[in-house]
């Protein structure tokens, strides 16, 4: 499973060899640009920056995202996930699985299973109020939705 993309590590820059190299000036180094048809932009901006980021005097693409969890058992496909904040501001992570399974983080990077027996290849939707997550989950095919409180 994967968690969004929070905060751009510090980079390290690295020294490029300049042999064999010819300049190719640059008249105009904009950044993005939305306000204008692609195909009318200048050289030297783009329309679309999601995965750059931008330094005093420089471009990198940014990291991304990254692996915090490992397989779950039986290897099902991950139907819903959510990061929640608890009254004491934990991040909590919660996730639903194809077998019906819903797991809680208990620890960083620690899955727990919390709930057994829901419905198979079911989807889920949820809100966080006063500190606890409820959850509705429901099958596509029967359009059913049983609701339960989770903390």
């Amino acid at each position: 499973m994967l968690r969004p993309y929070k905060q751009p590590p510090e980079f390290s820059q690295t020294q490029m060899t300049t042999a064999g190299s010819q300049d190719a000036p640059i008249e105009i180094f904009g950044g993005l640009v939305t306000d204008m048809s692609p195909a009318d932009l200048p050289h030297g901006v783009s329309p679309d920056c999601q995965d750059l980021v931008f330094s005093n005097g420089g471009v990198q693409t940014r990291p991304g995202l990254q692996a915090l969890f490992g397989p779950l058992s039986g290897n099902p496909t991950v139907n819903y996930v959510k990061t929640y904040e608890t009254l004491n501001a934990t991040l909590r992570t919660m996730a639903l699985d194809s077998n019906g399974v819903l797991y809680k983080e208990t620890t960083p990077g620690t899955l727990a299973s919390v709930a057994t027996g829901l419905a198979a290849n079911a989807y889920a939707n949820s809100t966080t109020l006063f500190g606890r997550e409820y959850l509705a989950n429901q099958r596509r095919q029967n359009r059913q939705r049983p609701a339960a409180p989770v903390r």
